[in-house]
């Protein structure tokens, strides 16, 4: 592992790791191969019940680069705060354990981080895959690099909704005393959203797609079923459109209102909608209770409404006859079903 000449690496690439041994050697593989070599792979095995952590144990014996830390399961949020603690390097990237990086991604992001000097953070884009498509996957690079620098004016205009897709200043990030909320399923965004409308900074945009995320369809499907995992969805959601709706001034500001619109109509109330479709359960009543204490508080715009005004009309009336006449659209698709 090179460094640089105050012997600390460019880059701490920090990896949570949680039962992905199907998925792990695709990722350290895709950094270990880069041509820039100037980086520490920061492995968090966060209680793994799989090989996972035999497998990062075993890539450590060959690789000086990568540090590993097993921990007990506390979730991504505490896996990133354990690796951010004990990062050395210049700039943090967070990387999830089946994802993967694209060929040259280090040499490219090292070339750009010095040439704008002046930004704290670099986003750039992605591209979604699936397993059977890895080995056929074709990446097709822009002929001329769109980086533009913005300063964030305390917006959230340009704000990646996922950490991955952005390097981030260390020294920024300890100065900031940014960290991840462990009580919150979407702990990237949230990260994200507390970053860009409490702190003045620039951070650039590019065009360039140097990551590789990985749909796991048949998990996302199971999570969707389980009412534990859609409620804490939901409150996760809420929590987020929250804090938004506390910021002074947002209340004619177009993307602030923009994103409420969305965190909330696009995901909370489709997470109740899938919650009134399972077996009553305890997280079933808690969501219908959380959307029904916030429900005067959310804009009824959104592609939630789009489909249908009737909705948007009982959503305004009163959120017993809302949450009642989904749950009868239900009732009479379950009767269509058995006939």
């Amino acid at each position: 592992m090179k460094k640089d000449s105050d012997n600390r690496p460019f880059f701490s690439i920090i990896i949570p790791v949680y039962n992905v041994d199907k998925y792990i050697k695709d990722c350290l593989e895709s950094i270990l191969v880069q041509s820039f070599q100037n980086f520490e792979i920061i492995l968090v095995n966060d209680g793994s019940t799989d090989n996972s952590g035999e497998i990062c144990d075993n890539y450590a014996v060959d690789n000086a680069c990568i540090k590993i830390v097993h921990k007990t399961n506390s979730g991504t949020a505490s896996a990133r705060n354990t690796g951010l603690e004990i990062a050395t390097g210049k700039y943090l990237w967070f990387v999830d354990s089946d994802d993967l990086i694209t060929q040259n991604a280090l040499s490219d992001l090292e070339k750009l981080l010095k040439e704008y000097e002046n930004i704290s953070i670099l986003n750039f884009t992605k591209i979604d895959f699936k397993d059977h498509e890895l080995e056929t996957l074709t990446i097709s690079f822009p002929q001329r690099i769109n980086a533009l620098v913005k300063n964030t004016e305390n917006s959230i205009d340009g704000m990646p909704p996922n950490v991955c897709f952005s390097i981030y200043n260390r020294s920024f990030v300890l100065e900031k005393d940014l960290r991840f909320q462990e009580d919150n399923v979407f702990e990237d965004e949230f990260f994200n959203l507390k970053l860009y409308t409490n702190h003045n900074f620039n951070f650039l945009n590019t065009n360039l797609p140097l990551y590789l995320y990985r749909r796991r369809n048949e998990e996302n499907k199971t999570s969707l079923k389980d009412s534990k995992s859609l409620y804490e969805k939901c409150l996760s959601k809420i929590k987020l459109f929250q804090y938004v709706s506390q910021i002074k001034g947002n209340e004619t500001n177009h993307n602030f209102l923009n994103y409420k619109k969305r965190v909330y109509t696009e995901y909370a109330l489709h997470f109740l909608e899938l919650c009134l479709r399972q077996d009553e359960t305890e997280y079933t009543q808690k969501t219908i209770a959380i959307i029904k204490k916030n429900i005067r508080k959310i804009p009824i715009e959104g592609t939630y409404f789009k489909t249908s005004q009737i909705k948007r009309v009982l959503y305004n009336w009163s959120p017993n006859i809302f949450v009642g006449y989904i749950k009868l659209l239900i009732l009479l698709q379950k009767k269509q079903t058995k006939n």
